[in-house]
């Protein structure tokens, strides 16, 4: 037996493993990855197939196996309290994707970005915040929010620490045959409405965008059955009065357009119950002395300037003097989401657009 021959077959074996290692960690991952995702979805399988698990190994992820990874990744980053930087989610990034869920933040730095380049909301990064429903208002000052886009609410917070209480649904809403005092909802989950089926017996809870807002117009339209009762609070503090108010001659704070506890509306423009009515709110936000870098120290009221139900003025510069009880915070601040009020009655809200007005009211 020639054993120097032999150890040195058994050296270039162990060099030649070597280098298949590095290959695979340095030299050919991203074309291993590509094609090993394209063979999976040859085949119809999902990320389990051993080509895309090859492809986990060296960093990267088959979505094109499933495109699902990227949502669970943020899913298992946020459920261990971890930020973006988590494996999931750097794995994420690599395909131009991004867990908002695990960084609330990014979408801001996002903006920062765009905006250093000179880009508007064309810039990638606008793009992918206009994905989770918000809007880089630093790159573009006319940009308009949807935060509801008839498919799911994932663009809102619900209010209190009980979230099973949440009667709020997506689908197509009617008054009930069964009872005209409430609505019935189909589900859908395309081209849907935003329903809650809060009763006097079985009361649902607030919600409120993600989002916060200060100076903007907002524009959406709301539908409630006979006698119901619901809410829009702007920023989140201050409320004009949703309610069936149809056929009332002389109408106060708390009818249909009031904004509640400071002005009735100027006239009734209430349609009927089961009838859709479109808000147009222009707000002018408060205004703070920062220079102690909080908000104790208020210089301006937040103002309605002006506000049309069913095209007709009902409101112009109504100041408020501090916020609308039962709000998000109960506190005032220069921005502050979306509020619908939920736990009075059933309701529904659709085509929701909020257009940022910095600089114009």
């Amino acid at each position: 037996m020639n054993t120097k021959r032999n150890k040195g077959r058994i050296m270039v074996g162990r060099l030649a493993l070597t280098a298949l290692v590095i290959g695979l960690f340095f030299g050919i991952p991203q074309a291993m990855a590509q094609s090993c995702c394209d063979k999976a979805t040859a085949k119809g399988t999902q990320c389990s197939h051993p080509c895309c698990v090859e492809a986990n190994l060296i960093g990267k992820i088959c979505y094109k196996c499933n495109s699902d990874k990227a949502t669970s990744c943020c899913d298992k980053a946020e459920g261990k309290g971890t930020l973006c930087a988590h494996p999931c989610c750097t794995a994420a990034y690599a395909i131009g994707k991004t867990c908002f869920k695990c960084n609330a933040d990014k979408v801001t730095s996002c903006c920062d970005k765009a905006e250093a380049k000179g880009g508007a909301c064309s810039h990638p990064c606008c793009v992918e915040a206009a994905s989770i429903n918000s809007v880089c208002f630093k790159c573009n000052k006319s940009a308009t929010a949807v935060p509801f886009r008839g498919d799911n609410l994932m663009a809102f917070l619900f209010k209190g620490d009980d979230q099973s209480k949440s009667k709020w649904q997506v689908g197509h809403a009617a008054v009930s045959s069964d009872d005209p005092k409430m609505l019935s909802v189909t589900p859908t989950s395309t081209d849907g409405v935003m329903v809650n089926l809060s009763s006097k017996d079985n009361k649902s809870i607030d919600c409120y965008t993600k989002a916060k807002f200060g100076d903007c117009r907002i524009e959406l339209e709301v539908m409630v059955p006979k006698g119901s009762n619901s809410g829009i609070y702007v920023m989140g503090e201050y409320e004009i009065q949703v309610y069936d108010s149809y056929g009332v001659e002389n109408v106060k704070g708390s009818d249909m357009g009031g904004i509640y506890g400071a002005s009735p509306p100027a006239v009734n423009a209430s349609k009927a119950p089961g009838e859709w009515q479109k808000y147009v709110i222009d707000f002018k936000a408060p205004r703070f002395d920062t220079t102690h870098g909080d908000h104790s120290h208020k210089t301006a009221n937040a103002t309605f300037v002006k506000v049309t139900l069913n095209g007709k003025v009902i409101h112009e510069n109504v100041e408020m003097e501090g916020p609308t009880p039962a709000g998000v915070t109960g506190k005032e601040a220069a921005t502050g989401p979306l509020m619908f009020q939920g736990d009075h009655g059933s309701v529904a809200y659709r085509n929701i657009r909020i257009t940022d007005l910095s600089g114009k009211l």
